[in-house]
Protein backbone atom coordinates (compact mmCIF):
# COMPACT_ATOMS: atom_id res chain seq x y z
CA UNK A 1 0.00 0.00 0.00
CA UNK A 2 3.28 2.44 0.85
CA UNK A 3 4.03 2.21 -3.27
CA UNK A 4 0.78 2.79 -4.04
CA UNK A 5 0.44 6.22 -2.26
CA UNK A 6 3.66 7.50 -3.06
CA UNK A 7 3.19 6.38 -6.70
CA UNK A 8 -0.27 8.64 -6.14
CA UNK A 9 2.12 11.55 -4.50
CA UNK A 10 4.96 10.92 -7.28
CA UNK A 11 1.58 12.05 -9.61
CA UNK A 12 1.00 15.47 -8.06
CA UNK A 13 -2.24 13.83 -6.19
CA UNK A 14 -2.15 15.72 -2.68
CA UNK A 15 -2.26 14.55 1.29
CA UNK A 16 -6.81 14.68 0.56
CA UNK A 17 -6.36 12.59 -1.94
CA UNK A 18 -4.10 10.50 0.01
CA UNK A 19 -6.75 10.17 2.96
CA UNK A 20 -9.83 9.53 0.04
CA UNK A 21 -7.80 6.27 -0.63
CA UNK A 22 -6.99 4.95 2.87
CA UNK A 23 -10.79 5.34 3.16
CA UNK A 24 -11.97 4.02 0.11
CA UNK A 25 -9.69 0.86 0.87
CA UNK A 26 -11.27 0.25 4.25
CA UNK A 27 -13.27 -3.22 4.88
CA UNK A 28 -16.61 -2.38 6.75
CA UNK A 29 -15.83 -3.45 9.73
CA UNK A 30 -12.58 -0.92 10.07
CA UNK A 31 -14.93 1.48 9.64
CA UNK A 32 -17.06 -0.10 12.54
CA UNK A 33 -13.69 -0.19 14.73
CA UNK A 34 -13.56 3.56 13.93
CA UNK A 35 -16.20 4.82 14.42
CA UNK A 36 -16.86 2.83 17.53
CA UNK A 37 -13.83 4.37 18.81
CA UNK A 38 -15.09 8.23 17.96
CA UNK A 39 -17.89 7.66 19.06
CA UNK A 40 -16.12 6.32 23.01
CA UNK A 41 -13.77 9.28 22.01
CA UNK A 42 -16.43 12.35 22.19
CA UNK A 43 -17.95 11.27 24.64
CA UNK A 44 -14.84 10.67 26.90
CA UNK A 45 -13.75 14.47 25.63
CA UNK A 46 -16.60 15.70 27.00
CA UNK A 47 -16.74 14.53 29.92
CA UNK A 48 -12.67 15.28 30.55
CA UNK A 49 -13.61 18.96 29.33
CA UNK A 50 -16.35 18.96 32.01
CA UNK A 51 -14.28 17.27 34.92
CA UNK A 52 -11.45 19.52 34.30
CA UNK A 53 -13.85 22.39 34.20
CA UNK A 54 -15.19 21.30 37.75
CA UNK A 55 -11.35 20.87 39.06
CA UNK A 56 -11.64 17.04 39.40
CA UNK A 57 -10.17 15.73 35.95
CA UNK A 58 -10.94 11.91 35.39
CA UNK A 59 -13.77 11.82 38.15
CA UNK A 60 -16.50 10.88 35.23
CA UNK A 61 -14.75 7.22 34.19
CA UNK A 62 -13.46 6.69 38.10
CA UNK A 63 -17.36 7.10 39.06
CA UNK A 64 -17.89 4.67 36.19
CA UNK A 65 -15.61 2.02 37.28
CA UNK A 66 -16.70 2.40 40.36
CA UNK A 67 -19.89 1.36 39.73
CA UNK A 68 -18.68 -1.14 37.47
CA UNK A 69 -16.02 -2.89 39.27
CA UNK A 70 -15.98 -1.98 42.76
CA UNK A 71 -20.35 -1.49 43.65
CA UNK A 72 -20.07 1.62 45.05
CA UNK A 73 -20.63 5.35 44.64
CA UNK A 74 -17.63 7.67 44.23
CA UNK A 75 -17.66 10.68 45.91
CA UNK A 76 -17.57 13.77 44.18
CA UNK A 77 -14.63 15.06 45.82
CA UNK A 78 -12.93 11.58 45.55
CA UNK A 79 -9.72 10.84 43.83
CA UNK A 80 -10.59 8.31 41.08
CA UNK A 81 -8.35 5.64 40.82
CA UNK A 82 -6.27 4.85 37.66
CA UNK A 83 -6.58 1.62 37.37
CA UNK A 84 -10.33 1.87 37.68
CA UNK A 85 -10.06 4.71 35.06
CA UNK A 86 -8.28 2.86 32.63
CA UNK A 87 -10.49 -0.65 32.76
CA UNK A 88 -13.65 1.39 32.73
CA UNK A 89 -12.29 3.25 29.45
CA UNK A 90 -11.22 -0.05 27.58
CA UNK A 91 -14.81 -1.38 28.52
CA UNK A 92 -16.21 1.96 27.19
CA UNK A 93 -14.14 1.34 23.91
CA UNK A 94 -15.26 -2.29 23.51
CA UNK A 95 -18.47 -1.70 23.83
CA UNK A 96 -18.44 1.54 21.34
CA UNK A 97 -16.53 -0.22 18.96
CA UNK A 98 -18.90 -3.40 18.73
CA UNK A 99 -21.81 -1.00 18.66
CA UNK A 100 -19.88 0.54 15.62
CA UNK A 101 -19.51 -2.84 14.04
CA UNK A 102 -23.01 -3.72 14.16
CA UNK A 103 -24.20 0.03 12.43
CA UNK A 104 -21.19 -0.90 9.66
CA UNK A 105 -22.34 -4.06 9.25
CA UNK A 106 -26.05 -3.17 8.54
CA UNK A 107 -24.80 -0.75 6.48
CA UNK A 108 -22.97 -3.16 4.38
CA UNK A 109 -25.77 -5.72 3.74
CA UNK A 110 -27.25 -2.45 1.38
CA UNK A 111 -24.72 -0.93 0.23
CA UNK A 112 -25.35 2.46 -1.44
CA UNK A 113 -24.90 6.68 -0.94
CA UNK A 114 -27.26 7.17 2.24
CA UNK A 115 -29.85 9.68 1.91
CA UNK A 116 -30.21 12.63 4.54
CA UNK A 117 -33.41 10.29 5.97
CA UNK A 118 -31.48 7.46 6.20
CA UNK A 119 -28.51 9.02 7.81
CA UNK A 120 -31.08 10.53 10.57
CA UNK A 121 -32.35 6.58 11.25
CA UNK A 122 -29.01 5.80 11.87
CA UNK A 123 -28.27 8.71 14.01
CA UNK A 124 -31.64 8.24 16.32
CA UNK A 125 -31.06 4.49 16.38
CA UNK A 126 -27.39 5.46 17.82
CA UNK A 127 -28.64 8.10 20.02
CA UNK A 128 -31.44 5.94 21.42
CA UNK A 129 -29.16 3.46 22.03
CA UNK A 130 -26.67 5.11 24.09
CA UNK A 131 -29.32 6.68 26.23
CA UNK A 132 -30.91 3.15 27.08
CA UNK A 133 -27.89 1.63 27.39
CA UNK A 134 -26.79 4.56 29.96
CA UNK A 135 -30.03 4.16 31.71
CA UNK A 136 -29.51 0.25 32.07
CA UNK A 137 -25.99 0.84 33.05
CA UNK A 138 -27.13 3.12 35.92
CA UNK A 139 -29.97 1.17 36.87
CA UNK A 140 -28.04 -1.52 37.39
CA UNK A 141 -25.05 -0.35 38.95
CA UNK A 142 -25.85 3.03 40.35
CA UNK A 143 -29.01 4.96 40.35
CA UNK A 144 -27.30 7.97 41.30
CA UNK A 145 -25.18 8.77 38.48
CA UNK A 146 -27.67 10.51 36.32
CA UNK A 147 -27.55 12.72 39.28
CA UNK A 148 -23.95 13.24 39.49
CA UNK A 149 -23.91 13.68 36.05
CA UNK A 150 -26.33 15.49 34.88
CA UNK A 151 -29.23 14.05 32.61
CA UNK A 152 -28.25 17.34 30.09
CA UNK A 153 -24.68 16.45 30.39
CA UNK A 154 -25.49 13.20 29.64
CA UNK A 155 -27.90 13.29 26.88
CA UNK A 156 -25.62 16.25 24.87
CA UNK A 157 -22.83 13.56 25.13
CA UNK A 158 -24.47 11.25 23.96
CA UNK A 159 -25.67 13.13 20.96
CA UNK A 160 -22.71 14.44 20.15
CA UNK A 161 -21.38 10.88 20.12
CA UNK A 162 -23.72 9.51 17.62
CA UNK A 163 -23.46 12.79 15.58
CA UNK A 164 -20.11 11.84 15.06
CA UNK A 165 -20.55 8.08 14.46
CA UNK A 166 -23.40 9.07 12.19
CA UNK A 167 -21.25 11.40 9.68
CA UNK A 168 -18.32 9.27 10.02
CA UNK A 169 -20.58 6.07 8.44
CA UNK A 170 -22.16 8.48 5.72
CA UNK A 171 -19.31 9.91 5.07
CA UNK A 172 -17.72 6.01 4.12
CA UNK A 173 -20.98 5.19 3.01
CA UNK A 174 -20.65 7.81 0.22
CA UNK A 175 -16.77 6.68 -0.49
CA UNK A 176 -17.56 3.42 -0.92
CA UNK A 177 -20.22 2.92 -3.22
CA UNK A 178 -20.17 -0.23 -4.44
CA UNK A 179 -18.98 -1.70 -1.02
CA UNK A 180 -17.41 -4.90 -0.26
CA UNK A 181 -19.25 -6.93 2.12
CA UNK A 182 -16.46 -9.10 3.38
CA UNK A 183 -14.39 -7.54 6.33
Amino acid sequence: MAEILQNRHASGEGPRDRVRYVLETWSWSAAGWISGFLGAFVIALFFFVIDLAAGRPLWTPGALGSALFLGKRLAPDAQPELAVVAGYTGIHLLVFAGVGLIIATALSVRPHKQSLAELLVIFVVLFAGCQLSFVAFASVFSPTLFSELGVWSITAANALAAAAMTVFLGRMTRLRVPMDRDG
